[in-house]
């Protein structure tokens, strides 16, 4: 996805790309911004979209920034939206970004975050406010004291609100049939993902994988998420029967995780098992977040666990989704140590492994009606989430 930035306004919707050049927006945008204006009217709102850091031009942050200078002439505050999440730099870090692991912008001045410094550059002396995919706790951050940011994941928001996802949901239908235990789907590699599927190899007849990458043991010693030895050896022999048992390559085949095909064929592997594991895009987080890859269970009506940063399944049930305390200890979901996070998702997976396949049917008929439930609120998500900001001016 190439790098764009939205502009709303009365009688104003455009993209403008990384040429600067500006376009019509987008169909979903259009949707989302008529949802955000509900709520509030005469105010500009600018979308800053997946990616957009990378290939980015000044020449694009200048038209922008002189677009939304012209509008706001009439109009009293600017709302900025972030779709993906924060790209951080050190001043004298030679490439200008760093990994995102488990940086604390909330007590580290010498990070920066690039969103911030362009929201800083296109909206120079006019008052705005900031929404962003990550829920960050409601301390400042370090480097930007000034700032409020505000949780709303408009990139999710423009995901359930694609007819496909909305049709998808209203016609599947709850099934008890399964055929394996756990699910966990993976394309691109990280820490995380290889720690969960190495541990879930240790099962290889009781899951159904997709791991889109090649993992080593050197992966797992070089991991930022520091496990006990115990823990490791268990890491490690799965690993090995996992590698062993992809050699013929990756489950699903799936040569494009982002087209509505592969998400939906992603689904029906969901449905196949009793649960799914979901390798959120980030773990290393210290703010809640989650993506499309969380709805896959959720539209095959199948309960899940999240490897996700922690505070994520609290802000699923603050949305309305329902999640599944009776099944298994969600505790895991307020640990801040991310190796003891891992550590009892992991706990909770090989009970449900030892687990025979029949209980396993049973439970899940009792879980019915909340499968029902989120499945049925996925085609209305983008309302959640804008409700969440209503009271925001």
């Amino acid at each position: 996805m190439y790098p764009r930035i939205d502009i709303f306004a009365q009688g104003l919707r455009c993209s403008i790309d990384q040429t600067a050049e500006i376009h019509a927006a987008d169909s979903s945008s259009n949707i989302l911004y008529d949802e955000f204006f509900k709520h509030r009217a005469n105010v500009i709102v600018v979308v800053l979209s997946v990616n957009w850091h990378s290939y980015s031009s000044s020449a694009m942050f200048e038209q922008a920034k002189k677009i939304v200078h012209q509008a706001a002439k009439k109009r009293a505050k600017i709302f900025f939206f972030f779709e993906d999440i924060f790209t951080l730099y050190y001043p004298d870090n030679v490439r200008g970004d760093i990994d995102y692991i488990d940086y604390d912008l909330r007590a580290d001045s010498d990070i920066g975050v690039n969103e911030l410094d362009v929201v800083k550059f296109i909206a120079e002396n006019i008052p705005f406010s900031i929404f962003h995919c990550e829920k960050v706790p409601g301390e400042k951050l370090k480097r930007y004291p000034k700032y409020t940011i505000h949780y709303l994941d408009w990139y999710m928001a423009a995901f359930s609100a694609t007819r496909w996802i909305g049709s998808y949901a209203k016609d599947y239908q709850f099934s008890s049939d399964f055929e394996k235990k756990i699910t966990c789907l993976n394309n691109r590699k990280s820490q995380h993902r290889v720690m969960f599927t190495s541990f879930l190899g240790n099962w290889s007849n009781d899951i159904l994988l997709s791991r889109n990458f090649a993992a080593t043991q050197d992966d797992l010693d070089k991991s930022y998420i520091h496990v006990d030895a115990l823990t490791n050896k268990v890491l490690s022999a799965g690993l090995l029967k996992l590698n062993a048992a992809l050699k013929q390559g990756p489950i699903d085949g799936l040569a494009n995780v982002n087209s509505s095909e592969s998400f939906i064929s992603s689904v029906r592997l969901s449905e196949r098992s009793f649960c799914t594991l979901v390798t959120e895009t980030r773990y290393l987080s210290a703010f809640p977040n989650f993506s499309e890859k969380t709805l896959k269970p959720i539209l095959a009506h199948r309960p899940f666990l999240l490897a996700a940063p922690v505070g994520t399944l609290q802000l699923l049930r603050k949305l309305g989704f329902a999640t599944f305390p009776e099944l298994w200890d969600e505790s895991y979901d307020g640990i801040d140590d991310h190796a003891a996070r891992a550590r009892a998702i992991m706990k909770i997976c090989k009970s449900i492994l030892n687990t025979p396949e029949q209980d396993l049917k049973r439970i899940l008929a009792t879980v019915k009606e909340k499968l029902e439930h989120n499945a049925a609120h996925a085609r209305t998500l983008h309302s959640s989430i804008f409700h969440q900001c209503s009271a925001i001016k």
